[in-house]
């Protein structure tokens, strides 16, 4: 359902979401906060205790993250024939986040392949394939830590989480496995048939000279999400070990995603709180350090990408248009 053909008040909605995206995760995490219990006044309290180089100190480790990103994105592009410099990867990265940050679904991989077709002068064809591999890639590599995870420090849910991890790997590899057979036996070709060609061919070459790099890249991925929750845990006065902050990010990034909401609103922050609060900090801290992540890591990355658009001279990424 697009914008066109939904109901009248769905578009004004969705509109109202992107224009005022910021304001709506506040409003959404007092709801929550409330729904969960949490005494506003403390959370606003452990919100001010936190010190200016202390949230810049947080700031610097997100951008690590960006910046780990866009050597990713490089890595692949270069990998594939099409070196795109870093520069300006890191351009199409801030833009493309800002789009995925903000309409529902996950939109940035094929905002970055519509800009580099604009920019770069890539097919559509080609990076969309890399992109869509990627995707499937770091979002299992993630997985596979929330699930190793969970199994270590949520015992309860052992046998749950075995389940679900048993039906998820089930599903990907008969998904694949009738995926190639169906495109074998089509005798008609489209750009969908072509596509899914493409992206399954992309899958058959990450052999080890690209897995190894592309396992790295995730690790240290995880690795500083990890370390900024570290850093905001620790300045609220609580040693947890980082270990178990990397399984929170990476279980309620799973979360989020599933839910296909844009940032993973409302799931992705009752997870975090959850998580943070059963690791045995008090609620209104979990509650500042859930509001200083998220600000920073949307609110940085749309102000980022929106200066971008300004510069690439790209007014509606979601129409496709460009000044």
């Amino acid at each position: 359902m697009d914008e066109k053909t939904a109901p009248p008040l769905i578009p004004k909605v969705l509109s109202f979401v992107r224009k005022y995206f910021f304001l709506f995760f506040i409003v959404l995490l007092l709801v929550l906060a409330l729904i969960l219990g949490v005494d506003l006044k403390k959370g606003v309290e452990a919100l001010g205790r936190f010190r200016i180089w202390q949230v810049l100190a947080f700031v610097a480790v997100f951008l690590l993250v960006c910046a780990n990103f866009i050597l990713k994105n490089s890595f692949l592009l270069r990998a594939a024939g099409h070196p795109v410099p870093i520069g300006r990867m890191a351009m199409y990265y801030f833009s493309s986040a800002a789009a995925h940050y903000t309409v529902p679904g996950k939109v940035g991989y094929p905002v970055t392949a519509w800009l580099l077709k604009r920019f770069e002068h890539i097919p559509l064809s080609s990076s969309s394939s890399v992109l869509m591999a990627d995707f499937l890639v770091s979002f299992s590599f993630t997985a596979l830590i929330a699930i190793v995870g969970s199994l270590v420090y949520f015992k309860t849910y052992r046998l749950a989480v075995l389940l679900a991890a048993g039906a998820f790997l089930a599903a990907a590899v008969l998904f694949f496995v009738i995926l190639e057979l169906v495109l074998k036996r089509l005798k008609k070709r489209t750009k969908i048939t072509d596509f899914l060609e493409r992206m399954l061919a992309n899958f058959k070459t990450y052999g080890p000279r690209r897995l190894w790099p592309l396992f790295f890249i995730y690790s240290v991925n995880a690795l500083l999400n990890g370390f900024a929750l570290w850093l905001l845990v620790g300045f609220s006065g609580l040693d947890i070990g980082i270990e178990q902050l990397i399984v929170a990010d990476a279980v309620s990034f799973i979360l989020g995603s599933v839910s296909l909401i844009p940032m993973g609103l409302g799931v992705q922050d009752v997870s975090m709180l959850f998580f943070l609060s059963t690791f045995g900090l008090d609620k209104p801290s979990a509650l500042a350090v859930v509001f200083i992540q998220r600000t920073v890591y949307v609110g940085m990355v749309y102000l980022l990408g929106f200066a971008v658009n300004i510069s690439l001279g790209v007014k509606d990424l979601k129409g496709g248009k460009h000044a």
